[in-house]
């Protein structure tokens, strides 16, 4: 009777290293699916994205300000509530879907149909305005002083 031995450790020589190569790689490729499918699943604007969308319009109408006291001209900030889109002069921002969005703007600014504007002049007023944003993530306000043309962001 003979008795075979294998090597020390060995379980099926090279085929068991290249099952678990096979293992790896795919855990590999799994985890790079999951990382590059999971951020398309959330639905709705986050507070953190609600927050990013706050500043950025703020800080359009801060710039709007900034740009009409530099350039001594009067400098608009305008929504247009079709498109879903604020804009002041070569820089815009696109509303989400699912954020409503609200302008009031002050006396001697365009607020009539779909496009309302907040004016700034030179002197650093403004005709002022309210901003009333609403999603899933909160009520939110962006307020500009007519007087000084400071912009305030506002919870509720």
């Amino acid at each position: 009777m003979t008795i075979r031995q294998s090597g020390a450790g060995s379980f099926g020589g090279a085929r068991a290293g290249f099952v678990l190569l096979d293992l790896v790689v795919t855990a590999a490729i799994t985890c790079l699916l999951l990382g590059l499918v999971l951020p398309g699943l959330t639905s709705g604007t986050t507070p953190a994205r609600m927050h990013v969308l706050l500043a950025n319009v703020a800080s359009m109408l801060r710039d709007a300000r900034t740009s009409a006291i530099a350039e001594n001209r009067d400098v608009a900030f305008s929504f247009d509530s079709t498109r879903g889109r604020f804009s002041s002069g070569r820089a815009f921002v696109f509303l989400p879907a699912d954020v409503g969005a609200s302008m009031l703007s002050g006396g001697g600014c365009n607020s009539g149909g779909d496009v309302a504007e907040v004016i700034f002049h030179p002197d650093g007023t403004g005709c002022g305005g309210v901003l009333r944003f609403a999603s899933d993530a909160g009520v939110y306000r962006i307020r500009v002083n007519w007087a000084t043309g400071y912009v305030e962001i506002i919870r509720g």
